[in-house]
């Protein structure tokens, strides 16, 4: 029988790591360490992010002679990331817990420094998509198990709402200036200059980490423990959450703005979109997790009312995004439906902090990592079937609508122990 390692008491935790979250003038806490780096390294991605699979689609629009074949090309381009981080997430596992979270960062600037090299490259071989999406695949356990072991160790339970809202205010911060900015850089000077500027801010990001203290790691990690926590009864709506969590991700960010941009809009315009969306859900993102935090300490189902309403209005947004055509139309759905679709990601991270309080921060995003890949692998794998037959757009959002709904299951996380 394998068993899930679980933590320590709080007690001896705190025994443990007294002196590690106080602050003695030198160093940020690890939350205030990621509030300072999610702010400029969400920059980076709100300047790359949306445009990327556009970037990819013209490339190798030519080459493959046809729309769809440009489509399949950019699925396959993601595909590759996520299989090169699923292979690689419990060995990444094993070198965080030896080299710490701050060096686990580190690393994974590293390689996203390479990556955006890469891809100001590609526009004289396409083999440095190649190269960029395995360095891409390989940076994200880096810094995606890092950060969130990090937060489940120094966030309070009792304002995981306020805190995870607060990390999230920051990063939409960033992605008002960032889309709208990039979009005049293509216009103007082409992509590689966008990811020219997006390394620059990417180096100074790595900055405040070298301020955030040393933790306690705890791990656990390995491909028996992970197949047992699928099937858990106390964590098998975290994997539910999890994949239905990818399938929104990619489908809002990547698969969204390339169809947005099919419909003939252009970079500046498209930037702006997505740029005025996001002004609207910073208000939302920092109000819902003030409010959870009020609706958590009841114990009562006060929260999962509100998430399971939040992930309807989300679903029903992705099922009507089939039928608009025009930049208004997507102003007015997604402007319209964020309050639902952002309330319903920032209680999902939510949940998934509570969740990562019940284990070891390690081996419990790692294997949430592990899953998320599994749901983007799914996505990518739609896509390229979908593309292949005309029906892409439908089979993905269709999809995301579905599994939306199916994350209702997560707010399980609300009253365990």
């Amino acid at each position: 029988m394998v068993s899930l390692v679980t933590k320590l008491s709080y007690s001896e935790v705190m025994a443990i790591q007294s002196g590690r979250i106080k602050k003695n003038g030198k160093h940020f806490d690890g939350m205030q360490a990621f509030y300072l780096n999610a702010l400029m390294r969400s920059m980076v991605f709100a300047m790359v992010g949306i445009f990327t699979p556009l970037y990819i689609y013209e490339l190798m629009l030519p080459m493959t002679g046809s729309m769809s074949g440009a489509i399949m090309s950019v699925a396959t381009y993601y595909l590759i990331i996520r299989v090169t981080t699923l292979l690689v997430d419990i060995k990444a596992a094993k070198v965080i817990e030896r080299i710490g979270f701050r060096w686990s960062v580190m690393t994974s600037i590293g390689m996203l420094a390479i990556y955006l090299y890469s891809l100001m490259m590609a526009e004289h071989g396409y083999y440095y998509l190649i190269v960029a999406a395995v360095m891409m695949g390989l940076s994200i356990p880096f810094y995606w198990i890092a950060r969130g072991s990090v937060i489940a160790i120094d966030s309070r339970k009792s304002q995981v709402g306020k805190q995870v809202a607060w990390l999230s205010v920051l990063e939409r911060v960033a992605g008002v200036l960032g889309p709208i900015s990039a979009g005049l850089m293509i216009e103007r000077w082409g992509f590689p200059s966008v990811y020219m500027a997006s390394g620059i801010i990417l180096l100074l990001s790595a900055v405040p980490i070298f301020s955030m203290p040393h933790h306690i790691h705890r791990n656990g990690v390995s491909l028996k423990g992970y197949l047992y926590w699928l099937h858990d009864s106390r964590f098998f709506h975290q994997a539910v959450g999890s994949i239905a969590g990818a399938i929104d991700d990619y489908g809002l960010n990547i698969v969204w703005p390339l169809v947005i941009f099919l419909m003939g809009i252009g970079y500046t315009s498209l930037g702006g979109v997505f740029s005025f969306i996001t002004v609207i859900t910073i208000v939302v993102r920092y109000v819902s997790g003030v409010y959870f935090d009020k609706l958590y300490k009841k114990r009562g189902l006060e929260d999962e009312v509100m998430f399971s309403i939040a992930a309807i209005g989300t679903s029903l947004a992705w099922l009507v995004r089939l039928f608009v055509g025009s930049v208004s139309g997507v102003l007015i759905l997604d402007g319209g439906t964020s309050i639902f679709g952002t309330t319903w990601r920032n209680l999902r991270g939510d949940y998934d902090v509570i969740g990562g309080k019940r284990m070891h921060e390690i081996a419990y995003y790692t294997y949430k990592q592990m899953t998320y890949s599994i749901g983007v692998i799914m996505v990518c794998l739609m896509w390229i079937v979908g593309a292949k037959y005309g029906v892409w757009k439908e089979i993905i959002f269709v999809s995301a609508s579905l599994w939306t709904l199916l994350s209702i299951v997560q707010a399980r996380e609300s009253n365990l122990k």
